[in-house]
């Protein structure tokens, strides 16, 4: 971790312990109470600490995700933290192998052709490629028990580094409490800088008891979660999205769930992991309705007026340098 210049100059020891580097948002900008807003701008006049400025790239990304976006994010001060989103729940073998792999090539074609072009800035930028690729499908082969999987992603990691070498790529398994990764991505890995995963809860939770302790200490799942990366994989983890809903009279709980996270800072530093991003700024009364239901349009910190939730208030705190 950073000492500051400050310690440094004086010689002394630091004191101050490790920290968690921290991301937030979902998209670059968007409607808050009738009016435009750049959601990370938002948050730094909000008085924020943040390294990391998150932007999901779903199909059509390339429309509103530009080179030029990513080098005025990093002339900002901030580091581009691409989540690349393409297969959502349809992740499977037959999916993707369908008409002769039409699906498959279209996906190498846009990381070669699209995204490694994008990423290839004079800074820093992070992806996490296909979020959540280790679900289990409604049909079909999971990716986690097809062959040819590691060798397609770990192509994608190549092609990224190869024209963008400043870029740092890792796969995003989700913590679905599955413990079946090394083979699907022994070779992925290995060419990975890092490799990340998400912690998602909301009252609308269809598979499990969202009124149990144990679903709401996220904290202690991606500690254990974390753990299992570090001895699979030996490699830096990024916990790409902590996502928590205060929809359902859940808006003390969504405080809580943060601060718990946080109240592990040091065992999810022990483990390897180096930052945590926040899905999302501001709630979104336009989202989708998918996994977790109406619960998807109140995940932000702030509302979608812009009014700060409980939780926008613990993070802040948790955040401080």
């Amino acid at each position: 971790m950073l000492i500051s210049a400050l310690a440094l100059s004086l010689g002394l020891a630091a004191s101050a312990a490790p920290r968690l580097e921290v991301g937030l948002g979902d998209r670059y900008d968007q409607v808050v109470a009738g009016k435009r807003v750049v959601v990370y701008k938002a948050a730094e006049k909000d008085g924020l600490r943040f390294k990391y400025v998150a932007l999901w790239l779903t199909p059509g990304w390339k429309d509103w995700v530009t080179k030029d976006l990513l080098k005025k994010i990093a002339a900002d001060g901030h580091v581009p933290l691409l989540l690349y989103y393409t297969f959502g729940d349809r992740a499977s073998k037959e999916y993707l192998s369908a008409a002769d792999g039409a699906r498959l090539k279209v996906w190498r074609k846009d990381i070669e052709e699209n995204l490694a072009p994008a990423v290839d800035i004079a800074s820093e930028v992070l992806i996490a490629l296909e979020p959540e690729f280790n679900v289990i499908p409604s049909s079909g082969t999971p990716l986690t028990r097809w062959p040819e999987w590691d060798a397609e992603a770990a192509a994608a990691v190549d092609a990224i580094h190869k024209r963008a070498p400043l870029a740092k790529v890792g796969l995003c398994p989700g913590d679905w409490g599955n413990r079946d990764l090394a083979p699907a991505l022994a070779e992925a890995v290995k060419k990975s800088d890092f490799i990340a995963f998400p912690e998602m809860r909301a009252a609308t939770d269809p598979t499990r008891d969202t009124r149990s302790p144990a679903y709401r200490d996220a904290g202690a799942a991606a500690v254990d979660f974390s753990s299992y990366l570090k001895k699979a994989f030996g490699k830096p983890i990024l916990f790409a999205y902590l996502t928590v809903s205060s929809y359902g009279g859940w808006d003390q709980t969504q405080a809580e769930i943060i601060d718990g996270v946080f109240a592990k800072e040091k065992q999810l530093l022990d483990n390897g992991v180096f930052a945590v991003s926040y899905f999302a700024y501001f709630d979104d009364p336009t989202h989708g309705v998918e996994f977790f239901g109406p619960a998807e349009r109140s995940f932000g910190l702030k509302d979608a007026n812009g009014r700060p939730k409980k939780a926008w208030r613990v993070w802040k705190k948790r955040t401080e340098p």
